[in-house]
């Protein structure tokens, strides 16, 4: 039988992190094979209607590779999507980690609209990921000058990211999203 944990949020123990499904031929862990394209396409949907957290694991001796094959497929179904957030096991834990062990204090804004400290004690050598904040602002401010550490940010321009350490900012209707690393606003 086939460890099937079905995790669709956060572990406790980040550690002992499982997975939602196995995406691979019969082999390694899974002594059934997993290589249903409906299936895991409709496992993906279910979290992703959750809002849930996604993670398969398949190992490449245990593939058939190629866009007609079932993991190419399924990556298809999953890939280039605006909605998805992808990111590995482990930098989605060290995300998780900084959010709640980071703070944001207000300092005396001076001349500026808000300033802000935002900080933690956690080893940025190891937590080098960004971290995002929200601020209600004014829709007549509608190209803000955003500053981290005193360097401008430039506003994010459609696209994917490809970092979990960049800094911009956007604007979402009357919030104002800044990704900013630590211990520089």
């Amino acid at each position: 039988m086939h460890l099937l944990p079905d995790l669709q949020t956060f572990a406790d123990n980040p550690y002992q992190a499982a997975y939602t499904q196995a995406v691979q031929n019969k082999g390694g862990i899974d002594n059934t094979g997993r290589s249903n394209v409906a299936e895991h396409i409709t496992k993906f949907d279910e979290v992703l209607r959750k809002g849930g957290i996604y993670s398969f694991v398949s190992h490449p001796r245990c593939l058939d590779l190629g866009p007609d094959k079932f993991y190419e497929q399924h990556l298809a179904h999953i890939g280039k999507r605006t909605d998805v957030w992808y990111v590995p096991m482990g930098p989605l834990y060290a995300y998780k980690t900084v959010a709640a062990n980071t703070q944001v204090r207000p300092l005396d804004r001076g001349t500026a609209r808000g300033r802000f400290v935002v900080y933690n004690n956690l080893d940025c050598q190891i937590f080098n990921t960004s971290i995002t904040l929200g601020f209600s602002i004014p829709e007549d401010l509608m190209q803000p000058t955003v500053q981290v550490g005193g360097k401008t940010l430039c506003p994010w321009t459609e696209g994917p990211i490809d970092r979990w350490n960049s800094q911009y900012f956007r604007r979402e209707g009357k919030t104002l999203l800044v990704h900013c690393q630590l211990n520089s606003l």
